[in-house]
């Protein structure tokens, strides 16, 4: 819960259901690359931050994280302390993009752009290759699907083809 917003959500049971639930019952039915160097997680905004929790909590399955306009404004740095203390595979790959108008508060911009690139910074120094870990920064791209949608085809690429 984050009390300054008033706010939490249940995003252990989340990761947890992803991980020992729905990917177990996806690579049961449907002919998958079951192993984590070719398992893909994702999402945009919150999704972003939750896919990157998700991946670093189970990396025995997540071999790759897709975060569009991540944010992390709410957590006051529990991502940040979660990466460095985590076994985090220098192997993972890991897209991460901000635009510059994400709100129209440009001190709020600014702060969420620090943030990823101090995610990014955090994941090097926990050993992921950093080769291996892409940040697009998207000067006008906004907190919404008409930013995201060219963003995820071209990060799905990227991260297929490490």
């Amino acid at each position: 819960m984050n009390e300054e917003y008033g706010f939490g959500g249940k995003g252990n049971a989340y990761t947890e259901f992803s991980a020992e639930t729905l990917k177990p019952y996806i690579d049961r039915h449907y002919r998958t690359l079951p192993e984590p160097e070719n398992t893909l997680i994702g999402g945009s905004s919150f999704g972003a931050y939750i896919a990157l929790y998700t991946a670093i909590c189970y990396p025995d399955l997540f071999g790759k994280v897709c975060g569009i306009s991540f944010v992390m404004w709410q957590d006051d740095g529990a991502i940040i302390r979660l990466i460095q203390q985590s076994d985090i595979s220098p192997a993972m790959g890991i897209y991460l993009s901000m635009g510059g108008q994400e709100t129209d508060n440009t001190d709020f911009n600014q702060t969420a752009y620090e943030h990823v690139v101090k995610v990014r910074q955090t994941l090097i120094a926990a050993g992921v290759d950093e080769n291996r870990i892409r940040f697009d920064f998207i000067p006008d791209g906004t907190h919404h699907e008409s930013t995201w949608g060219p963003l995820f085809a071209e990060a799905h690429r990227w991260l297929i083809h490490l």
